[in-house]
């Protein structure tokens, strides 16, 4: 089954927060944080995938991200998404955990996005 139609339909405008290289500064060193936006679509995570998941790995509060395969952001430049990016909505902010297959969706990557909770 195609889910294309499905994702396309919720996506919405999202901003994911990147590490960059850094560099030290007053000998300490900082690292250097680049925020852009992009198209994508947040889907609840559903049984089956905490069910596949190791225990506890994964709760319902975490979400699936779904981009088209060549993303770009809003100005048109590539952009990769990575282990430990932030995804920041009006839901919060949800690291990257994972990249998934996607077997059900043509054209799209899948991650798994955990999200952060304050301590």
């Amino acid at each position: 089954m195609d889910f294309t139609g499905l994702i396309k339909k919720y996506e919405v405008l999202l901003a994911v927060e990147k590490k960059g290289e850094g560099s030290y500064v007053n000998g300490k060193w900082v690292e250097t944080l680049t925020e852009t936006q992009f198209m994508g679509t947040f889907l609840p995570l559903t049984h089956k995938d905490l069910r596949i998941t190791e225990a506890g790995a994964y709760t319902t509060q975490d979400k699936k991200l779904f981009v088209v395969e060549d993303l770009k952001d809003i100005n048109g430049d590539p952009l990769n998404l990575k282990d430990g990016d932030v995804i920041i909505n009006n839901q919060g902010e949800f690291e990257i955990a994972q990249e998934l297959e996607a077997p059900e969706v043509v054209n799209y990557k899948k991650y798994i996005a955990k999200k952060r909770v304050d301590s």
